[in-house]
C-alpha cells in the first residue's frame, strides 16, 4: 500500500511556512508516494449543514475528484498559527484510524486525540497555554461526543464533570 503525503504549499521549503490560510508543511521522503496540491480546500469536500452519523467525518479527502483511501500523514500551519499533525488511514475519503496533535506557535501540546474504525475514539486532552489540562474527554466507538468528560480552569481546577458513559452504552446496545 502506498503511502501518501499530501504538501500544500506554494513553494517547497525545509522551513516551518505561516500563513494566512491552511498550509502543509513538511519534508518529502518518496516523491512517488507524494501528492502535491496547491490549496487544502482542493482536497477537501465538506458539508457542515448536514448531519452525518460521526462528526469528525463532515469533510472527506478526494484526490482527482475521487475518494482517497490510504495512509495519510501531513503537518500543517492552520490559520490560526497552530501546527496541527495527523497519522492515520483514510478509506473512501474518510478518516478509519489514526492519530492527532495539536501544537501552539511555541510548541506546546494543545490536543491530542485517537480515531479508532471510523469514531474518535480514546482519551482526547486539550490542554491551554500554559501547559494546565484544559480538558479531557472520553470516547467510545458508535457514540459521536464525549461519554465522560473533565473541565478545568487554567488554575487546574475542576470547573465541570460529565459521566453519561453507562447510559450511552445502554442506548447504543438497544439501538442495535
Amino acid at each position: 500500500m502506498k503511502i501518501t503525503i499530501l504538501i500544500i504549499l506554494g513553494v517547497l521549503s525545509d522551513a516551518l511556512v505561516w500563513a494566512n490560510g491552511d498550509t502543509l508543511n513538511f519534508y518529502v521522503t518518496n516523491n512517488s508516494d507524494t501528492i502535491y496540491v496547491n490549496d487544502f480546500a482542493n482536497i477537501l469536500v465538506c458539508n457542515y449543514l448536514i448531519s452525518i452519523e460521526k462528526s469528525h467525518n463532515k469533510c472527506m479527502i478526494t484526490i482527482e475528484d475521487d475518494l482517497y483511501t490510504g495512509k495519510l500523514y501531513y503537518q500543517m500551519s492552520r490559520a490560526d498559527s497552530m501546527l496541527q499533525v495527523f497519522d492515520g488511514e483514510i478509506v473512501d475519503g474518510l478518516i478509519k484510524n489514526g492519530t492527532i496533535l495539536r501544537y501552539s506557535t511555541t510548541g506546546q501540546l494543545i490536543l491530542s486525540g485517537q480515531y479508532y474504525d471510523n469514531w474518535k475514539f480514546g482519551i482526547w486532552t486539550s490542554y491551554y497555554k500554559n501547559g494546565q489540562i484544559e480538558s479531557v474527554m472520553k470516547f467510545i466507538v458508535n457514540a459521536d461526543y464525549p461519554v465522560v468528560e473533565w473541565n478545568y480552569d487554567e488554575s487546574g481546577r475542576l470547573v465541570y464533570h460529565n459521566d453519561e458513559q453507562k447510559e450511552i452504552e445502554k442506548r447504543i446496545k438497544n439501538a442495535r
